[in-house]
């Protein structure tokens, strides 16, 4: 069961939930959409997959399967992924984390684009857009992306924030707006939260969780 966190309520006990990671993690989403923007642009394929590692503690990794629709589709569903990984977790289990939920891609046509970072900390982010929520809902509930969340993740990070949001069209992505954040701590002591920025979303309105 998660604990339901009040818009700008702060929770002492789990730092890794307070609002300015919010902030920043929003900036580091619109500096990734900004970089799709850019590739589409230099590339002018319909089809782009971009690997580029740098270093031991970096990966970047763009997959536009469909450039066109996605410059074209309105009301884009996005969540953005952020984790701190455990002083133990290396770079290999941060690899084949990637590398599973990027093998369930074709099974989800209304991806529009799969973008994982990794970041000057050591850490990791990912950015996923969606056509609509049912193809994010689809994602969530997928085989690969649960064995990811739940097997690997736990092993891997001390926490991870989930940020679901909604995107106008990618032409207008300084308009990115956060709906909500899904927090979980896999140390000392697991934990869960969730965070409303405005009123909570229907039920018709699926979340990405874990």
């Amino acid at each position: 069961m998660s604990q339901v966190l009040k818009a700008t309520e702060l929770l002492p006990d789990y730092p890794f939930s307070h609002l300015h990671h919010s902030k920043s993690d929003k900036q580091t989403m619109l500096y990734m959409l900004d970089q799709v923007k850019q590739a589409i642009l230099q590339h002018g394929e319909d089809t782009l997959e971009i690997l580029t590692p740098a270093g031991d503690n970096w990966q970047y990794r763009l997959i536009i399967p469909q450039a066109q629709r996605l410059i074209s589709q309105t009301a884009i569903q996005v969540v953005g992924f952020f984790g701190l990984r455990k002083p133990s977790g290396d770079a290999k289990m941060m690899n084949d984390f990637d590398k599973i939920l990027v093998t369930e891609l074709p099974r989800h046509l209304g991806i529009l684009c799969y973008f994982s970072m990794g970041l000057l900390s050591g850490n990791y982010c990912n950015l996923v857009l969606f056509d609509d929520n049912k193809v994010k809902e689809g994602w969530a509930k997928s085989e690969a992306h649960n064995f990811a969340t739940r097997h690997l993740a736990p092993h891997y990070y001390s926490f991870v924030r989930i940020h679901n949001a909604m995107l106008k069209s990618l032409e207008e992505s300084e308009g990115l707006e956060l709906n909500c954040t899904k927090y979980f701590s896999y140390t000392p002591t697991p934990w869960q939260g969730i965070r409303y920025y405005h009123d909570p979303v229907s039920p018709t309105q699926p979340l990405i969780t874990h």
